[in-house]
């Protein structure tokens, strides 16, 4: 037992893997002394000796070693005895058994000019590393789509929060009930977000120390203990399923939990058995917006209360003439009545999951070498061209699910049709040149690089627009009919 002291080490003594820290290496077996007589198992007395006398870091790891032959101040490697067990048998080095992969202790030490104190954990640097294990800019995402859901909700909060029987205040108006389930919702995502995401980091801070996007991680430099970040966690957990229920409803707060335990317990192992991780990962980032649905329903079963008709579009072919062509197309889209409120439910969330896949494949194939290092199961390194038409699958698949499927379930007016597919366009041309490029053999890199940026404008700029268009059809359909008949 030793203690670990708060040090930071430098990061080729961290991540290099020919540094001193214990990892296998291959080494002689080594067989006890009392086989020695026998025939088979003696050494030649004239084979070289294959001991090794270096003391660099990695020559030393790696060296074959003889305890027997080895004296305190010789510079070769010994074996280390437990003191409580003095009846091990003496082993020696032969030259006619099989090899191991083993690694015995370092010998060398660290020059004490690579070591550097960690600098005095006062409170700013506390909430640094609390943002940096929350993943601030990817709760900020999560917490923008959750809010996007509750947005293009068609209905408002209409029965008070549990918070209002627990304090005994008065009973709220509508303004003051959307704001204060707005805020709840939004400040329980976060903590949600930030408590999986902290969760995940603990998980895998043994793997993160081997990439080099993630070796500066708090949990890996041992800025904070992996008890501090348990704690960090837990309570971020508790606190955001209490905020989703006392302030919202039960329905946002058991999916704000169900979502911590498919991202932490179920996406983060995953990761490192199966491919299908992605797809599991992406059903994560498909829960946010159902959340911020549910805190205006209070139900995840859609009604017909929630799925308006679509204000220009249907309003128009009511209005013109009965042609067969128009008669048909009425015709078909009362056939399919029944099913717009599930599409009212699911667009956004599918909109989410369906844009996982060209935003994440874009990301590790530019990371594919410290994947593989890592020991990740990622398609993009079992096979690009596969991830690569994948993505260029869902990046097709956003243009009716944008341009058709938002319109028709009655969330926007048909103008999303039009400026959603100004931004979907663009976006999926750049995952056919990807994949076209992955599939010619070529690396991908700068190809991937532009899809990945792009990404991270087209989710901003098509939500955006949803919430523009559903503000102009609210405006210009239901309102202006209430006006017109006033």
């Amino acid at each position: 037992m030793f203690t670990i002291p708060r040090l930071a080490p430098p990061p080729a003594l961290l991540f290099c893997r020919s540094s001193c820290l214990p990892h296998p290496a291959p080494l002689r077996l080594l067989r006890p002394r009392h086989l020695s007589s026998s025939p088979l198992l003696r050494s030649s007395p004239s084979s070289p000796s294959r001991t090794s006398t270096s003391t660099s870091p990695s020559s030393t790891c790696g060296a074959y070693f003889s305890p027997s032959s080895a004296s305190p101040s010789s510079t070769s490697q010994t074996l280390w005895r437990p003191p409580s067990s003095p009846s091990l048998p003496s082993l020696r080095p032969s030259s006619d058994l099989p090899h191991i992969f083993a690694c015995p202790p370092p010998t060398h030490t660290v020059p004490s000019t690579s070591w550097r104190s960690l600098p005095p954990l006062t409170l700013p640097r506390l909430l640094a590393h609390y943002k940096s294990l929350s993943k601030a800019r990817l709760t900020f995402l999560v917490v923008l789509t959750a809010m996007a859901g509750y947005a293009l909700c068609p209905v408002s909060p209409s029965s008070p929060p549990l918070i209002y029987d627990l304090l005994d205040l008065p009973t709220p108006t509508p303004t003051q009930l959307g704001v204060q389930v707005l805020l709840s919702t939004a400040l329980g995502t976060a903590l949600c977000s930030a408590s999986a995401n902290a969760l995940n980091q603990l998980l895998e801070s043994p793997v993160d120390a081997q990439m080099a996007r993630t070796r500066t991680r708090p949990l890996v430099v041992r800025a904070v203990s992996p008890l501090h970040a348990a704690g960090f966690a837990l309570v971020a957990g508790l606190a955001g399923v209490g905020v989703l229920w006392a302030g919202v409803n039960g329905t946002t707060a058991a999916l704000g939990a169900a979502n911590i335990g498919l991202y932490a317990g179920v996406y983060t192992p995953l990761k490192r058995l199966h491919v299908v991780n992605t797809w599991v990962g992406s059903l994560v980032g498909g829960i946010p917006p159902l959340m911020g649905w549910t805190a205006c329903t209070g139900s995840i079963f859609p009604s017909s209360s929630t799925s308006p008709s679509p204000p220009t579009f249907s309003s128009s072919l009511s209005s013109s003439s009965s042609s067969c062509p128009t008669t048909a197309l009425q015709s078909f889209s009362a056939s399919l009545s029944p099913y717009r409120p599930t599409l009212a439910l699911l667009s956004l969330p599918l909109l989410l999951y369906t844009w996982q896949f060209p935003h994440f494949f874009a990301l590790s194939h530019l990371l594919r070498p410290q994947y593989a290092s890592a020991g990740y199961s990622m398609l993009s390194v079992s096979s690009p061209v596969h991830a690569a038409r994948v993505s260029l699958r869902h990046a097709l698949a956003l243009l009716p699910l944008c341009s058709i499927g938002f319109p028709w379930a009655g969330l926007t007016d048909w103008g999303f049709a039009v400026s959603s597919a100004v931004v979907n366009v663009p976006f999926a041309w750049m995952a056919v040149r990807f994949w076209r490029e992955v599939k010619g053999g070529g690396v991908g890199e700068q190809s991937a690089r532009r899809l990945f940026h792009a990404s991270l404008l087209q989710l901003p700029l098509v939500l955006g627009l949803a919430m523009w268009h559903k503000r102009k059809a609210v405006d210009g359909g239901v309102d202006a009919e209430v006006r017109a008949e006033a």
